[in-house]
């Protein structure tokens, strides 16, 4: 008798641990928090990704280059006159706060490097609006630094 008794108990706790079971998933899976969990990371995987024209200032001279960031975290970084294809990395949080680093080299007039250029930027991403701003470096082809300067600029998304 205490057998059909502990197995009866035992059934009913095995479907109210399902039914339990069900409920939670079911209540997780229509949470809006779950939604915004999901739609977070999606948004922080592909929010900063594709073409950005920016419009700045480049230790106070006049830039408005384009900026393609690739999915792969790569980015390319092009001025308009296509005088070089400066090349680096981006992160960016779920908040749309990102980082990039931006290298290139700057050529003499026979097209050979003459010195590098390295940028660290920081900034804030809101839909397909930006703003960032950073600093840069000059460095000559032996690694000496030659130069410093500020960079400010502001975004608008070309293309995701």
């Amino acid at each position: 008798m205490s057998n059909s008794r502990t197995s009866a108990f035992t059934g009913r706790t095995r479907v109210a641990a399902t039914a339990a079971g069900v409920l939670l998933t079911m209540a997780m899976a229509a949470s809006p928090a779950s939604a915004a969990t999901v739609n977070s990371y999606h948004h922080h995987a592909h929010g900063l990704a594709g073409a950005w024209q920016l419009t700045g200032t480049d230790d106070g001279n006049p830039v408005n280059p384009k900026i393609v960031f690739h999915p792969d975290h790569t980015l390319d970084f092009t001025p308009p006159d296509n005088s070089f294809d400066g090349k680096g990395h981006w992160q960016e949080k779920c908040d749309g706060s990102f980082t990039f680093d931006q290298g290139h080299p700057i050529n003499d007039a026979s097209g050979q490097p003459e010195s590098y250029i390295h940028a660290d930027i920081t900034g804030k991403r809101t839909g397909d609006t930006l703003s960032a701003g950073g600093h840069a470096e000059l460095y000559d082809l032996q690694g000496n630094q030659l130069a410093a300067y500020v960079i400010l600029f502001d975004g608008v998304r070309l293309a995701q």
